[in-house]
């Protein structure tokens, strides 16, 4: 005789109701009215998402129990269920009773709503994510189906909001570049990705890629003061500078992006079609020594009539025409050890002052950095009398790295990482209050100034070892596009 009625039942993971699969095999079991034999390979058909699959048997000859499997293969996707599909296929094998009869392979599919199937993932192509990269990041979706949309949410751990776009499903995989995250804050970067096709909208996939921010300045001695149009290190967390908007003299901090970047697009945004000045720039050595300038006249510009001033295609403070523009600052060191590192493009040669130190304001510097002949860095005692000189003859409007030591007896000068100048000192100078000139002398900085662009200043009580000092610049090279 035939076998009675057969029917299926579904068997789904962990006997929960419903399951999501994207990429483990969808378990399915017939359940018959008494023992069968099967010989070949048996299959289920399945509709999942209008396309045609196959579910082979799996095992269960010689019970009343036939399991089968479906391995989700790309780009299987099914958001409203997959559908069973009557009759059993025998594929050329059979299914038969103890007495060689043949199974009735009709059956009425069972409810599958609640088997979705979403083959699809997504990966970052950018990582990490940092300051060379933040504006133009990337991403693939992978295994999504051909004609599909899709949907991203890109958030940092560090808060700040999220980044979001959308897109079709033209390729396997589908990339997405060129997104832009520099409005988040560093941290660890989820990517968030849900597709949608004519069955619904899929789960949602998820990828990190660190976002951490690594400052130049965090495996160097600690610095006295620190200046730059980008983060140098991850402790500090305040603005990059202060501006003035040239329209009604408003002011407002300008910090950094993800990537520790300045944050362009809030300078921008502030300035408008105006130009921007710099009020203040912010240390970032934790010891609050921020450079200032009260004097509007004085004030160094940074936007100009809605452009931003660049150097080498980076956002820099411009020191422009014969004008006093400086900032200043005062504090307790010692000129004993020194080591004071600059980033810089002269817009002309003539008095440029590139810094000083000084002894109360007045007086001549005790350490200062001169254009006018050759990028000098020299240095005087208490009394004004010039102990030493260390002069570059390499002068040009270039963009340049220069870093100036003082051991307590030798100035060294170096430029661009070599062109190396040294100069013995005859005297040394006590402990005492300084304070720091920034594109000026400070006394006649309407005739003794600096003209040009500046992009870091690093000032600390010590010198720089060789190795830490060939690390500084090197990074600063490869950031500004110095020689």
């Amino acid at each position: 005789m035939f076998l009675g009625r057969c029917f299926i039942i579904l068997i789904f993971l962990y006997g929960i109701p419903s399951q999501s699969f994207a990429g483990p095999p969808i378990p399915l079991t017939i359940n018959l009215d008494e023992a069968v034999v099967v010989t070949g390979t048996p299959r289920l058909q399945l509709d999942i998402g209008g396309v045609t699959r196959y579910a082979p048997y799996v095992s269960g000859s010689g019970t009343n129990a036939l399991s089968f499997a479906y391995p989700v293969v790309a780009p299987d996707f099914d958001r409203d269920g997959i559908t069973l599909v009557s009759p059993l296929d025998l594929n050329g094998g059979t299914i038969r009773d103890a007495n060689g009869n043949n199974a009735n392979l009709a059956f009425v599919p069972p409810n599958t709503s609640g088997v979705l199937v979403q083959s699809y993932t997504v990966a970052w192509t950018t990582s990490p994510v940092n300051g060379t990269n933040e504006s133009a990041t990337a991403f693939n979706i992978v295994n999504a189906p051909i004609g599909a949309t899709f949907n991203y949410t890109i958030t940092s751990d560090g808060g700040g909001g999220s980044v979001t776009g959308s897109g079709s499903i033209a390729a396997n995989p589908q990339s997405v570049t060129g997104v832009n995250v520099s409005s988040l804050p560093a941290g660890l970067l989820t990517l968030s990705v849900t597709v949608t096709n004519g069955t619904g909208t899929g789960n949602a996939k998820t990828n990190t890629v660190s976002g951490a921010f690594t400052g130049i300045l965090d495996g160097l001695p600690a610095s006295a003061a620190a200046y730059s149009v980008r983060r140098l290190r991850s402790a500090y967390a305040g603005a990059l500078i202060r501006v003035r908007r040239s329209s009604d003299s408003t002011e407002q901090d300008i910090g950094y992006t993800l990537g520790g970047n300045l944050n362009t697009t809030a300078l921008t945004t502030f300035c408008g079609a105006n130009s921007c000045f710099v009020t203040t720039w912010y240390d970032q050595s934790g010891n609050t020594r921020n450079a200032t300038q009260a004097t509007p006249a004085n004030q160094p510009r940074i936007v100009n009539a809605g452009v931003i001033d660049t150097f080498n295609s980076r956002a820099g403070i411009n020191w422009i025409s014969a004008q006093s523009h400086h900032f200043l600052t005062g504090y307790v060191f010692s000129l004993a050890l020194t080591t004071v590192n600059v980033v810089f493009k002269p817009n002309s040669l003539v008095s440029s002052q590139l810094f000083d130190i000084r002894s109360n304001g007045s007086g001549n510097p005790l350490i200062d950095c001169s254009g006018t002949d050759g990028f000098a860095t020299r240095r005087r005692n208490d009394g004004n009398t010039l102990v030493s000189t260390a002069t570059h003859t390499n002068r040009n409007t270039s963009a340049h790295v220069t870093t100036k030591t003082y051991d307590g007896s030798t100035i060294s000068s170096f430029l661009d990482g070599g062109d190396l100048r040294t100069a013995a000192s005859t005297s040394t100078t006590a402990i005492g209050t300084f304070r720091i000139g920034i594109g000026t002398n400070g006394l006649t900085p309407s005739i003794n100034f600096y003209n040009g662009f500046m992009g870091e200043f690093i000032y600390l009580n010590s010198v720089l070892s060789a190795p830490n000092r060939t690390a500084l610049e090197a990074n600063q090279k490869a950031y500004y596009g110095t020689p």
